[in-house]
């Protein structure tokens, strides 16, 4: 039996997911605006050279990357490099997406692959 003053344990709260870092913190946080540390991201010429340090701090220490799908809307590009293949050798195709991921590492694109079959009506239109 169990005693009248027993009670069901409640487990802990759940920890709240770390959210993400955002260009507003980076600008809070060096004490600059969100134009500065766009500048900065973009590699801008036209940031002081001080200012340019303490902002990759500051995104260093949060850990700070840009949202792609944010910055594909706020400019008009996707930032996507596309790979549409057709069933060839599973080797080639594992070569060829290393071999593009390998030039485009640290450029800020992203790799899209797509299989397809050239036999399919709809992939050439009418």
């Amino acid at each position: 039996m169990k005693p009248a003053h027993a009670t069901k344990a409640v487990p802990p709260p759940a920890a709240e997911p770390r959210r993400r870092p955002t260009i507003n913190d980076v600008a809070r946080l060096a004490d600059v605006s969100k134009k500065t540390v766009s500048r900065v991201i973009n590699q801008s010429l036209f940031v002081n050279k001080e200012t340019r340090e303490r902002i990759d701090a500051v995104i260093k220490d949060l850990g700070y990357a840009p949202d792609p799908v944010a910055r594909g809307l706020a400019s008009g590009r996707s930032y996507l490099v596309g790979l549409i293949y057709d069933n060839p050798h599973p080797q080639h195709v594992v070569d060829t997406q290393q071999g593009i991921l390998d030039i485009i590492r640290g450029s800020g694109l992203e790799l899209v692959v797509h299989p397809c079959n050239r036999r399919d009506r709809d992939l050439w239109g009418d």
